[in-house]
């Protein structure tokens, strides 16, 4: 007989490790062989901050909460926080002391929202943080 059985464990932050990861594993009568799976949860990068620089950039720093993440997107909405694109992937070693991103495509005298996602790229699959809080400038 078949049976499937779902565990789920709390895992510490500390480990770079959301909340939650559920493990689901199907039996074959006694032995140890079937399916496994887990999924893993980024924890949102926090403390966004944007500040405007000549050029015109805008630079952006935020706390790296995760131990294992393969890099960040960043997010731009120009002069408000509802229209967002993508404007950069940007791969850092995980738990990097760089979480900082200079955004060199923008306009002068322009507001510019942020926000910034973490995310893992193994084989093909890709897993992503929530979003970090916006964060805004405007560029001199």
């Amino acid at each position: 007989m078949k049976r499937a059985s779902t565990y789920t464990m709390v895992m510490l932050a500390a480990l770079g490790l959301s909340s939650l990861v559920t493990f689901t594993c199907a039996e074959s009568g006694t032995s140890d062989s079937g399916e496994f799976s887990a999924s893993v949860t980024l924890i949102a990068p926090t403390s966004l901050a944007a500040a405007g620089a000549a050029g015109p950039t805008v630079r952006l720093s935020w706390d790296d909460n995760s131990n294992f993440e393969d890099g960040y997107r960043v997010e731009r909405s120009p002069g408000d926080s509802l229209h967002w694109a993508e404007v950069a992937v940007h791969v850092v070693a995980a738990n990097s002391a760089e979480a900082v991103y200079r955004d060199t495509t923008v306009a002068a005298a322009t507001l510019y929202f942020y926000r910034v996602r973490a995310f893992i790229d193994s084989s093909g699959y890709y897993g992503f943080s929530a979003y970090s809080d916006p964060a805004s400038a405007t560029t001199p």
